[in-house]
């Protein structure tokens, strides 16, 4: 339910809002017919702060609870093959004033929960319905015919000469006053494909130092071949380092490491003295070359620790 709905509807004697009467749907009498409004409720809008400022051009105010105003459209209305102007709701802003220092939104969206509130308290819900097949998308193809997506940003508009200057950033969480708890939740079985970030090759995930704010540390992925590449998994008995072929290739466990190909070695009582080809294991490599005994690259000492060979 709504308290206000306009509907533009091509009917003979069909009204249409002028601007006067646009301005006066929040007023104490109906637009059309001069019957004081029955609503009840008064404009409660007016006294909350950062919300009822006389800056508004029009305001729209729910008095029972409901939505203030629903605005829909549907592509089977328009008889115009490939055309994209079907948004419910267009918000534009321009920031043009180049003799103050202003800001521009193109669209506010805010939500305030008040104290001892169980119920859900949400800036934004972005819901997309698929009533057909499921369109496969990739960081290489993120726009196949029939994609469905909850979500798009976007940034430069070639057809208005705005596509080749760069926008600083898509997403930002600067508030420091008040704090996030925490950044991006994966809700469980929510993915059907389990692979909660797609990037193309190069890209990376980088942390920067706070002064200068230089890249510092990066996780990055350069393969560019099929076969190409590995991974890293944590699992409940250790990490897991898997090769191109995603066999395990290096296992981390708390008190040892297990590589393919090599005998388990680390701070193991029961191997101290051998080395990891179960060789007698001396103090030093010196001592074992003065011996006569081979040598392996990476060995086990007597009290238990690993070495290697770098020479």
């Amino acid at each position: 339910m709504t308290s206000i709905a306009i509907v533009d509807l091509p009917t003979p004697g069909a009204h249409k809002l002028t601007a006067t009467e646009f301005m006066k749907l929040l007023g104490d009498q109906d637009v059309r017919t001069g019957v004081p409004n029955a609503i009840v409720g008064g404009n409660w809008l007016a006294s909350v702060p950062g919300l009822g400022g006389p800056g508004n051009t029009a305001t729209f105010q729910s008095q029972v609870g409901h939505a203030a105003a629903v605005f829909a459209t549907r592509t089977s209305d328009n008889t115009q093959s490939g055309s994209q102007g079907a948004f419910a709701f267009g918000s534009f802003s321009i920031n043009n004033n180049i003799a103050q220092v202003q800001t521009a939104y193109g669209g506010y969206i805010e939500a305030r929960r008040d104290a001892g509130i169980t119920g859900y308290t949400q800036g934004i819900e972005v819901n997309v319905a698929n009533a057909g097949n499921v369109v496969q998308t990739t960081s290489y193809n993120p726009i196949m015919p029939g994609f469905t997506t909850a979500y798009w940003a976007s940034a430069g508009r070639p057809d208005l000469g705005y596509g080749t200057n760069v926008s600083s950033v898509m997403t930002v969480n600067a508030s420091k006053a008040c704090q996030f708890l925490e950044g991006i939740i994966f809700g469980a079985d929510s993915l059907a494909t389990q692979i909660a970030v797609d990037m193309p090759s190069g890209y990376t995930v980088g942390w920067r130092e706070p002064v200068s704010g230089h890249l510092i540390s990066e996780i990055r992925s350069d393969v560019t071949l099929p076969s190409g590449g590995g991974a890293l998994i944590f699992a409940n008995a250790g990490v897991v380092l898997q090769g191109p072929s995603r066999n395990v290739a290096f296992t981390l466990y708390d008190d040892h490491i297990e590589c393919v190909g090599i005998t388990t070695f680390g701070r193991l009582s029961a191997n101290a003295g051998l080395d990891v080809f179960g060789l007698p294991a001396l103090a030093d490599q010196a001592a074992a070359v003065a011996a006569g005994l081979p040598v392996s690259r990476v060995y086990v000492t007597p009290d238990g620790f690993l070495k290697i060979r770098t020479v």
